[in-house]
């Protein structure tokens, strides 16, 4: 005495709910992620600026070197000669824009906050010319 037993698909409803309810998370996951990294971004203010006669390629090399950036340089596209680096946690932004003669370089941090002592030992040294 064996009951057969066979296997029917859902209703179409029901997939139709399973895709849907999967859809709306996947909207919410992207939503969530590309909002948190916008509002991130616009809580960095400028903490200082330097102009330096070194070249842009120096700085960068060192300030990649002595302060923990993530991911290397990048172009900004709004201006020439602009590059700019962040930390892994995106609280810290490097900025080198390179004007002709002179070099300029910006910090920015999330809420402004000062520099600690890692990063301005970092800053003087490459403003220094160390490497």
């Amino acid at each position: 005495m064996s009951e057969a037993t066979t296997k029917t698909a859902p209703p179409r409803s029901a997939r139709r709910t399973w895709i849907l309810l999967l859809g709306v998370l996947a909207v919410l996951l992207v939503f969530a992620g590309t909002y948190g990294r916008h509002r991130q971004e616009t809580e960095i203010r400028n903490v200082l600026f330097a102009n330096s006669a070194l070249a842009a390629a120096q700085l960068e090399g060192c300030m990649m070197q002595r302060v923990p950036l993530a991911g290397g340089w990048s172009a900004v596209p709004e201006t020439k000669g602009h590059r700019r680096a962040w930390n892994a946690a995106r609280t810290l932004r490097v900025d080198v824009i390179d004007q002709g003669a002179r070099r300029r370089l910006e910090i920015a941090a999330q809420g402004g906050r000062a520099l600690d002592a890692g990063e301005a030992a970092a800053l003087k040294a490459c403003l220094g010319g160390q490497r």
